[in-house]
This record gives structure tokens, C-alpha cells and sequence, in this order.
């Protein structure tokens, strides 16, 4: 099917993929970080040296002493610069020079667009064939593609894009207090839990590698907080190219 009618049928992330994941118990998607690779990703990535880095698709709430969730933009730019700047970080630990992949043209800001649209939709079937149900054989040969990116990162110079989604939440102050509470009455209480999802997608637009981590004791708008999540879903990337 041609890309542009696929990107029709593309459901919202947030609205599929990410309610996915989140239904997903956090063990699942505790560290270490439970990554997936293409078949040829050591080969491929040994031959990686820029990497474009996607600004996040995260959102970030304040949860309240209801449990409500409100978003918070202000959070949410904290965030996307905290984890940015810490995608940028970790990929340098890893022998590959990071660009935050920034679309110059109106033609590339539609096809950054249809990529990410894309992009969500595979993301979806990992999820579902790779971690909720875990089918044997898909995990086995990790294989899903988005076709052909090479026009797209040859007029940046680039190897590779890296795709980051996640969510990310904050109790209120009032909410600390009803958590503590409910903790010394009846020894009980929630966290709020932060995730992350990272891919590597390269010019043929195969997905080499893919990660996700869910964390309670993280904040997301805080760099080095950030740094240190980041930092440890990325863990299982190669060591830097000889």
C-alpha cells in the first residue's frame, strides 16, 4: 500500500499505542530495559554515525489528589528539552553524533509528518506482537519497516532517526498528602509512573532497535533525572564504534 494512503488509517499514538503500554504492568516495562533489534542491527548500526534526533512526542500531567490527570504544557517543554538534550547525551556515549533533526523545507515538514504517523503505527504492532503477547516469532526476527527514508536524511547528512514517545506524571502537593496518608492508615498508596519508548529507525527505514522503561522514582522535566533515564533505557546499545 503506498505510504500516503497508509498514513489514513494511522491511529492516534496516544490513543493506541500509549494505552497499550500503559495497560501494561509496570514489571513489563521495568528495567533493565526490555529492547527489541533487527536482525542485522549489529551490522547496520556499526555503520551509523549521524543520527537525527526527533523532538519527543511526550506528555506530561500533574496528578491531583483525585487522580486526575491535568496536563501541564509548561511540564511538557520542560521535559521534551530535559529528555532531548539526554537522547543527545546517551548517543554520544555510544559512538554516534547526534542532530536534532529539524525539517528546513515545507516538503520535509509533510514528510516528517507522514513518517511519524507511520512510525506510531508500526510502534502500535510492536507493542501489541512484542511485549503485550509476545508471539515467539516476532520477537524472534524483529522485523518492521516504514519504507524507504533515504531522500529525507540524505539532505541532513544523516544515518538514522531516533523516534521518542512517553508520558510523564507529577503528584500535586495535595495529592503527596492523601498519598501519605492512605500509606500510614492503611498501608497503601500509588505512584505516579513515568515511560519512555525509543526507536531507531535508519535510511531504509527499518526499525533496528526499539526500548521502552517505565519508572516511579524519575522526573522527566528534571535534566538530570532525565539523563539518568535515558541513560539507562539506552543501555543496551552497542559500545562506541572502534
Amino acid at each position: 500500500m503506498p505510504r500516503h494512503l497508509r498514513v489514513c488509517v494511522v491511529s492516534s499514538f496516544l490513543a493506541a499505542s500509549l494505552a497499550l503500554a500503559l495497560a501494561l504492568p509496570a514489571a513489563a516495562l521495568a528495567e533493565p530495559p526490555d529492547a527489541r533489534k533487527h536482525p542485522d542491527f549489529d551490522a547496520r548500526w556499526a555503520a551509523i554515525r549521524a543520527v537525527g534526533v526527533v523532538a519527543p512526542d511526550l506528555k506530561i500531567v500533574e496528578l491531583t489528589a483525585g487522580d486526575t490527570p491535568v496536563f501541564r504544557p509548561d511540564w511538557t517543554e520542560q521535559g521534551k528539552e530535559a529528555v532531548t538534550s539526554a537522547l543527545e547525551a546517551a548517543l554520544r556515549e555510544h559512538g554516534v553524533e547526534p542532530v536534532r533533526f529539524t525539517p528546513s523545507t515545507d516538503e520535509e515538514k509533510a514528510e516528517l509528518v507522514e513518517v511519524q504517523a507511520l512510525y506510531e503505527q508500526v510502534v502500535s504492532g510492536v507493542l501489541q506482537a512484542t511485549y503485550a503477547n509476545q508471539f515467539p516469532a516476532k520477537v524472534a526476527r524483529f522485523e518492521y519497516g516504514l519504507g524507504d527514508l533515504s531522500r529525507l536524511l540524505e539532505r541532513q547528512h544523516l544515518d538514522a532517526l531516533v523516534f521518542t514517545y512517553g508520558t510523564g506524571a507529577a503528584s500535586s502537593g495535595s495529592r503527596k498528602a492523601v498519598q501519605m496518608l492512605s500509606a500510614l492508615v492503611v498501608g497503601r498508596y500509588s505512584v505516579a509512573v513515568d515511560r519512555l519508548f525509543v526507536g531507531v529507525v535508519d535510511r531504509r527505514g527499518d526499525l533496528l532497535w526499539f526500548a521502552v522503561r517505565a519508572d516511579t522514582r524519575s522526573d522527566l522535566r528534571d535534566k538530570g533525572s532525565a539523563g539518568k533515564f535515558v541513560h539507562e533505557v539506552s543501555g543496551g546499545l552497542p559500545a562506541p564504534h572502534a
